[in-house]
C-alpha cells in the first residue's frame, strides 16, 4: 500500500505563547476539524499518552507524546491499535508539530502526519487546512 506524509505550515502574526496554548487545547477549537466533539486527554509531557475522543467518549486515536519543547516542537507517535497491549511498541504514523520564527517576525506553525494510506491524503489534507486556518484565527484574536 502507497503511503504519504502530509506536511502543511501556515504563518500566523501572534506571540509563540498564545499559538502553543491553543495548540495543546484543541476541544472545542482546531480538534473539530477532524469532527465535532473532538477531544483530547493529555498533559503533553514526554512519555505521557495521548488520547484524542469524540463527542460520545469513543477513542478515535491512541498514542504517547515522544518529544515536547515548549513553542516550538512536539511529537505525537500513535499505536496502531485503539487498545493497545500494555507492552506495546507506537506505529508508524505520527505527528509532528513545530514552530518557527519568520523574518517577519510572525511563526510559522509547521505539521507533519503520517504516514498515511494515499487513498486518506485528500479528505485529511482538507480538515488539517481547516484546523491550521482555525488556529491561525484563534492566534490571532489573542
Amino acid at each position: 500500500m502507497e503511503t504519504e506524509v502530509i506536511s502543511k505550515q501556515i504563518t500566523i502574526s501572534a506571540a509563540a505563547e498564545a499559538i502553543w496554548d491553543i495548540l495543546l487545547h484543541p476541544a472545542d477549537q482546531w480538534g473539530k476539524a477532524f469532527g465535532e466533539g473532538s477531544f483530547v486527554k493529555t498533559d503533553w509531557q514526554t512519555g505521557s499518552e495521548v488520547i484524542w475522543t469524540d463527542a460520545s467518549g469513543d477513542i478515535g486515536a491512541r498514542g504517547m507524546v515522544k518529544a515536547h519543547r515548549p513553542q516550538e516542537y512536539l511529537q505525537v507517535d500513535m499505536y496502531d491499535e485503539l487498545n493497545p497491549a500494555a507492552d506495546a511498541q507506537t506505529g508508524e504514523y505520527s505527528e509532528v508539530y513545530r514552530l518557527v520564527k519568520a523574518e517577519s517576525g510572525a511563526y510559522e506553525l509547521r505539521i507533519e502526519s503520517g504516514p498515511l494510506a494515499k487513498k486518506y491524503i485528500p479528505q485529511h489534507e482538507k480538515m488539517w487546512d481547516q484546523a491550521l486556518e482555525i488556529i491561525k484565527d484563534l492566534s490571532e484574536k489573542r
